[in-house]
C-alpha cells in the first residue's frame, strides 16, 4: 500500500485498456518510462490535453474557464498603516 508521487515530471501520454464504458487509465506514459498503477491520479487541471488525447474527455470551453492572480508582499508597519490610513483612526 502507498503511493508514488512523481513531480518535474512531462507524461506524454495515458496508457488505457478497455473499450467503451469499461476503458480505464491503467498507466501514464512519459517519453520513453511508463508507470502503471491501480489508480491513477490526472491532475493536468484546466489543461485537459491528455484527458483529450485519451478521449476521455472533448475540448474545454473558453467561456467557462476563470484566471486568478494572488500577489503577497511584505510591508513595513509603518507603511501599511499609511496605505490603509490606520494613523486617521487612532485616538
Amino acid at each position: 500500500k502507498g503511493a508514488l508521487l512523481v513531480s518535474n515530471v512531462q507524461v506524454t501520454e495515458l496508457i488505457t485498456e478497455g473499450e467503451g464504458k469499461h476503458r480505464r487509465v491503467i498507466g501514464v506514459r512519459c517519453h520513453d518510462d511508463e508507470v502503471y498503477a491501480k489508480l491513477v491520479v490526472i491532475a493536468e487541471g484546466s489543461n485537459t490535453l491528455l484527458l483529450e488525447q485519451a478521449g476521455l474527455t472533448g475540448p474545454t470551453d473558453p467561456k467557462t474557464m476563470a484566471v486568478g492572480v494572488k500577489e503577497v508582499y511584505k510591508l513595513k508597519k509603518e507603511d501599511l498603516e499609511n496605505r490603509l490610513m490606520l494613523a486617521i483612526y487612532q485616538i
